[in-house]
């Protein structure tokens, strides 16, 4: 019995000690993954082009640019006729994603059919892109709005292309992306267009996906600290939460109350929101009004 006490409590050392060592990792790799520099800038990148693919419908360009050190691909597509055209940067969202293609891309399809070209580029470690791709899934946007504005000067050098009509076109995690880009510029973007992309701060989108369970955040679930928020202080933290929160109960009692519709209409469950709806409130007892 004596040499079993030894022996168990260096056995709890070993693995209290393995714990802390993969907490450290943990908490290093995830608040700061990727070098993120604020100065990253990309307003005058190495671009080059391939010869044109002639299709019926418009024509196709490869392009390679280098943004900080990291060479980017992608395809121009552009609308027949001599142009100039007007053109749009795609931005994508979370995730990795690739270029989006003419004729896998409806949206493509149709701003080059109306006469707009298109650049969409595979991003950083996807696809024909080097480098390690989604640093914008951690909260770190500098890479990112440099790639944009590369893409932007990549665009202005082209016959085919009006430089005074190129603006940025995104979607979802796009929104913290598009108006940094824009603004560092240096006034080449003309016009900026979003779609389901976010209007609060990183901190606050990070705290709604966690309060409210929800699916295909644009984030990384847990992943940003309030240091990575700009002007964020612990004492704004309490007001963002009962923010979330406000937002979660709306959330639900929409929920509830189209379940509660569709009952009403005889929809079948399938169609109807799990969730019940919502209890009738009593009315409370308010004192007469006096005369």
């Amino acid at each position: 019995m004596k040499k079993v006490g030894p022996i168990a409590a260096l056995v709890v050392l070993v693995l209290v000690a393995a714990s802390l060592v993969a907490l450290v990792f943990l908490s290093s790799s995830s608040s700061h993954p990727f070098a993120d520099p604020a100065d990253a800038r990309c307003n005058a990148p190495s671009a080059t082009f391939d010869s044109a693919v002639v299709l019926p419908t418009h024509r196709e360009f490869g392009v390679r640019f280098t943004c900080v050190g990291t060479q980017l691909a992608g395809t121009l597509n552009v609308p027949l006729g001599r142009g100039p055209f007007p053109a749009v940067v795609w931005v994508h969202g979370a995730g990795e994603s690739a270029r989006l293609p003419y004729d896998g891309a409806p949206l493509v399809q149709a701003l080059v059919d109306s006469g707009i070209a298109v650049l969409s580029y595979d991003k950083r470690g996807v696809g024909e892109s080097v480098g390690e791709c989604c640093p914008g899934d951690y909260g770190q946007f500098n890479l990112l709005a440099a790639d944009v504005d590369g893409a932007v000067a990549a665009l202005r050098s082209r016959p085919e292309i009006d430089p005074s009509r190129i603006g940025l076109l995104g979607a979802s995690q796009a929104g913290w992306v598009v108006p940094l880009a824009t603004v560092r510029s240096n006034r080449r973007v003309a016009f900026t267009a979003l779609v389901d992309a976010p209007a609060v701060s990183t901190g606050e989108e990070d705290l709604y996906s966690q309060e409210s369970g929800e699916q295909g955040s644009l984030l990384r679930p847990g992943r940003i600290r309030s240091a990575q928020v700009p002007g964020a202080t612990r004492d704004a933290w309490p007001l963002a939460l009962r923010r979330c929160r406000l937002l979660t109960a709306d959330r639900r009692r929409r929920r509830r109350s189209q379940s509660a519709q569709g009952e009403r209409q005889g929809l079948p469950r399938s169609r109807v929101s799990a969730s019940r709806p919502r209890p009738a409130r009593r009315p409370r007892n308010r004192p007469p009004r006096s005369s």
